[in-house]
């Protein structure tokens, strides 16, 4: 994501770490950033692939469609690719 000044309404927040998800939700509601979801879906296991992770009809992940701090719009497509490589 692009670390960038945005406008909330009230006030400019600068360079949020947007947080995107909430993992594994079932047994632990961790909200995840951008910075830590490669290590939280690490935690997951290794019997799953990172498609199978991020796939939230699956019950691992609730993804975001906006961050709640600076309400920018979560690039998915983004994300999965720089996780796949």
């Amino acid at each position: 994501m692009k670390k960038m000044f945005k406008y909330d309404g009230w006030n400019y927040i600068s360079g949020c770490d947007c947080t995107v998800a909430i993992v594994n939700p079932r047994f632990k509601s961790e909200e995840v950033t951008i910075s830590t979801l490669d290590y939280e879906l690490g935690q997951l296991g290794e019997h799953l692939t990172t498609k199978e992770k991020l796939d939230s009809r699956r019950g691992w992940i609730t993804k975001y469609t906006h961050c709640p701090e600076c309400k920018q719009k979560i690039n998915w497509k983004e994300i999965k690719q720089t996780l796949n490589n």
